[in-house]
């Protein structure tokens, strides 16, 4: 995942809690996050010059949210299924699959 997966999940973290209030100690949350992290069950990627590029390309040809491109540029860079829950990134992936002839089992699911 993008390194910027963790401040998101955090950020969701804390609306679930402290607006919602949907969880309580949403911090222990944050914690086994970090476990599953350093357990390498997760690998967290930095991201790279190659990477935003190509995100912002992704974004450009879709009008989709740059953001949400890069969780798309990461999965098509290392051939992964992308799983989301936001409809219109899984549409994008797909059309990018289309796009570069790729396999149809690499797209995005939503789940």
């Amino acid at each position: 995942m993008p390194d910027i997966a963790i401040p998101e999940v955090m950020n969701a973290l804390h609306v679930q809690e402290h607006l919602l209030h949907l969880i309580e100690e949403g911090a222990n949350y944050v914690d086994v996050l970090f476990d599953i992290v350093e357990s390498d069950q997760i690998r967290v990627t930095a991201l790279s010059r190659d990477l935003v590029t190509e995100a912002y390309g992704v974004a450009a040809r879709y009008r989709g949210a740059a953001y949400d491109c890069i969780f798309v540029a990461l999965a098509l860079k290392l051939n992964l299924r992308l799983v989301t829950r936001d409809r219109r990134q899984a549409k994008i992936m797909e059309a990018e699959i289309a796009r570069r002839g790729r396999r149809k089992d690499f797209g995005g699911e939503v789940g």
